[in-house]
């Protein structure tokens, strides 16, 4: 009948089990925590829709820009600036980042008092990658939070409440004193027509607006990596995943 010792050499061998075992679980866990990122950060693979660059992208990767191009097989492109939002008929693109529009829109329905149409046809907000301009004439309004409270804007300021928010504007674009604590809407005006009453047609039926690109962003992508809409991070890089920082 034999019998166990357990001696050096048998506490030998427990101990290169025991690091084996961490080894693999370090290495399991590693694994984990990869297929987690690239999850979180899917790949923003380019597409090719005539010549539209970043920052347009398709609709397969919505997380990839806020600004999804549509119809790329169709003679006419169209484009949503952001979720829920109108999809507008795109003229032209230009390299620096100019869109102009040019569709024939329901005016009547476009007022400073119509909270749909303020939430489908407003610029979005801007991002840390993208922010959004009228090269034309326009009309500022306050998107303010039911929750804020405390909010008495001038007599001269218009107000239309909505179900969670109010909004607030003067036909010319006066300064608003509560501009900190709400975010800023805008919506096109006609050329033609000088804004003296709150019934006018907010979109004509060209508007030109712009799309600011930061400096990071655009190192961002040509590092090959995809600059996210919602956060300065920058993964899948020549140089590894980082995150840029505003001077």
């Amino acid at each position: 009948m034999y019998q166990l010792h357990s001696g050096p050499s048998v506490g030998k061998f427990s101990m290169a089990l025991i690091r084996l075992f961490v080894f693999f679980s370090l290495t399991h866990l590693v694994l984990l925590s990869s297929a987690e990122e690239e999850n979180d950060n899917p790949p923003c693979s380019p597409f090719l829709c005539g010549s539209i660059p970043f920052p347009y992208n398709n609709k397969t990767h919505p997380e990839c820009s806020t600004l999804t191009v549509y119809d790329c097989s169709e003679d006419i492109h169209t484009i949503r600036l952001k979720e829920g939002g109108h999809r507008y008929q795109i003229e032209k693109i230009s390299q620096a980042h100019s869109i102009v529009i040019n569709e024939t829109l329901p005016l009547s329905t476009l007022t400073p008092h119509n909270c749909e149409s303020i939430k489908s046809f407003s610029l979005p907000s801007s991002s840390p990658s993208l922010s959004f301009y009228f090269t034309g004439k326009h009309l500022t309004l306050y998107n303010c939070s039911h929750s804020i409270g405390g909010i008495t804007p001038p007599r001269d300021f218009s107000k239309t409440v909505c179900e969670g928010f109010d909004i607030y504007h003067h036909l010319q674009n006066s300064s608003f004193p509560f501009e900190k604590q709400c975010s800023i809407m805008q919506l096109p005006l006609p050329e033609d027509q000088d804004p003296k009453q709150d019934n006018i047609p907010l979109l004509t039926t060209r508007v030109i607006f712009e799309v600011f690109v930061p400096p990071y962003c655009l190192h961002c992508q040509r590092d090959e990596g995809e600059c996210q809409t919602d956060s300065k991070h920058c993964p899948n890089t020549r140089k590894g995943i980082y995150i840029y920082q505003m001077a």
